[in-house]
């Protein structure tokens, strides 16, 4: 039996069943999951309109929320004011008062002191700021291009520096301070020299992962400005959502304080002779229940948009790669994705948002457990568990919105076959899931880190001749930790859009794999270096660029 009689008894006939879909649904979508998408508008419609009710039932005085007169003025109490006190009483509060009024005038001098330090640190470096700013968006741009041509250099660039930190930084410290200290940074950096050595084939195929997801989304260079939009409808959702807090606090009553003992011209003191309000304001009673709504709605629409953002890239990444060699550039890919997020998949979309929102608020109650009871080791073994469980259900949620972002469908359907998915090709492809975000993470750090150290460190010559030493070492770390943070966050938003595409292109992977057929050449070279998979070799059909794949596709569970 020669080679092709091989090939053909693998592969199978045109007419057989195809064992998935076998690319991107381009067809009329049904609406899926409707029911979310009735559960969601309910509950924004509920949101809204009790944030009309408050505003056009809110207290008479609700300015003195801002303008809060109420804190020294009787006036706007709803009960009377307290007995008169004796004078020896009186006395001896007032005496207290001053020592009081003594240490809030000290507190509120340390307070105009650091605000005072803080404008002033704000004049001096806000064009560095802005500079900052717009340097950390350019700085996203050129990472993203960088993993696009250079990804294995970017990888073991990343390595490298991080192995010569801690070796440069013991070297220092043997010479210079504690020798004890240096070594053990120097063997820190061996350490991970030899751990990143055993791992060099899995950092070539991660290298080259990247590689390829990064030329997606160079092709598809919409998909960032997309990105770009998700994030600033996070803001006006985010603002939106407290202007609605907000307004609802403004229903409520000024009533006298309890603690209120006496009352002067400077306003109100309790019987310890501390300054007190003289009165305190309570919210309705229904403030609180919608609060509650408010926070779970304002976290819904967070993740919702996150799974916005993951559907559309996945979307766009799987028409890019199922597409013919003359439809790669076709526009439009972004704006069909777009519209079936908001339209036939907006259902399933919520549902899985909503799931990730439970699971976010499951954790949270989870970890708060365990931080009140620190000495059982019950909830700390409950809080590991329950971390565990939800992150799998997060990651199961992630695919399962790739999946239907290219079949459309439900997000129960999608889910199934996520899983079996999973079950076919997740045990070879275990690299994926943890090597890439933290390589990303990793260079993230390392960027931010260099360019706020040099920031910082010009910032302190620059600033050398108009400020004191100590000042100017002071704005110099202020202007450099607000350049890590504000670089490291715009990194982060694009490696997220990397490892989005990754997730994408995996799944048209799998999908290629279970039907036994080869849609882009250097994805399957990439994937085909995890174990059990087989060399991309198969029949030559010339300017055919679909190949049927030689190796068995994964059984079918």
């Amino acid at each position: 039996m020669d080679a092709s009689d091989i090939v053909e008894a693998v592969v199978p006939d045109d007419s057989s069943e195809p064992l998935v879909q076998k690319g991107f649904e381009y067809e009329k979508r049904k609406y899926n999951d409707v029911c979310f998408t009735v559960f969601y508008a309910v509950l924004m419609i509920l949101s809204g309109g009790v944030a009309i009710f408050g505003f056009f039932n809110r207290n008479d005085d609700w300015r003195q929320l801002y303008k809060q007169d109420y804190l020294t003025e009787l006036s706007y109490c709803t009960a009377p004011s307290s007995t008169p006190a004796t004078t020896v009483e009186v006395n001896s509060a007032l005496a207290l008062v001053a020592e009081g009024a003594a240490a809030a005038a000290t507190q509120q001098a340390i307070q105009d002191l650091s605000n005072g330090t803080f404008m002033e640190f704000l004049d001096h470096a806000w064009y560095w700021l802005l500079g900052a700013t717009l340097g950390a968006i350019v700085l996203g741009f050129v990472f993203l291009l960088l993993f696009s041509y250079f990804a294995i250099a970017m990888v073991y660039l990343t390595v490298t520096i991080i192995v010569a930190i801690p070796i440069g930084a013991g070297i220092y410290e043997f010479i210079v301070k504690n020798p004890i200290y240096g070594g053990i940074l120097v063997g820190v950096g061996f350490i991970l020299c030899l751990l990143f050595m055993c791992l060099r084939t899995k950092l070539n195929m991660v290298a080259k992962l990247l590689d390829s997801a990064a030329d997606g989304v160079r092709e598809n260079l919409q998909l960032i400005f997309f990105a770009l939009g998700t994030m600033i409808m996070v803001i006006i959702i985010s603002a939106l959502m407290l202007a609605l807090g907000v307004i609802v606090y403004s229903n409520g009553n000024f009533e006298l304080n309890s603690k209120k003992f006496g009352d002067d011209k400077d306003g109100c003191y309790s019987v310890s002779g501390q300054r007190v309000a003289c009165c305190k304001y309570n919210v309705a009673n229904w403030v609180v229940p919608y609060y509650v709504l408010l926070a779970f709605m304002a976290l819904w629409n967070l993740f919702l948009m996150s799974q916005i953002r993951v559907y559309v890239v996945s979307g766009v990444i799987a028409q890019w790669y199922f597409a013919d060699e003359g439809d790669i550039h076709v526009p439009g890919k972004t704006r069909r994705s777009f519209r079936h997020a908001l339209g036939p998949s907006f259902g399933s979309i919520c549902l899985s948002s909503i799931i990730v929102t439970i699971g976010q608020v499951i954790r949270w109650v989870a970890e708060k457990l365990k931080r009140d009871n620190k000495k059982s080791w019950f909830w700390w073994l409950v809080n590991c568990c329950v971390q565990g469980i939800i992150s799998l259900l997060e990651f199961l949620t992630e695919f399962a919105t790739v999946h239907m972002a290219i079949t459309g469908e439900s997000f129960w359907e999608s889910g199934k076959d996520t899983v079996q998915m999973l079950k076919r090709n997740f045990i070879n492809a275990y690299t994926i899931w943890w090597v890439p975000p933290i390589i990303l993470g990793l260079t993230g750090v390392v960027l931010s880190g260099s360019v706020s150290i040099i920031l910082g460190t010009t910032s302190y010559f620059v600033w050398n001749d108009d400020l004191s030493k100590d000042v100017n070492k002071k704005y110099s770390i202020y202007l450099g930790l607000c350049t890590l943070f504000l670089i490291l966050v715009v990194i982060m938003f694009f490696s997220r859009i990397l490892l989005d595409t990754v997730s994408a292109v995996f799944v048209c992977f799998a999908m290629d794999r279970d039907n036994r057929q080869e849609t882009r050449h250097k994805i399957h070279e990439v994937m085909c270096m995890m174990p059990s998979v087989g060399a991309v070799e198969g029949k030559d059909k010339g300017e055919v660029r679909k190949r049927d794949l030689p190796y068995e596709a994964p059984p079918m569970v």
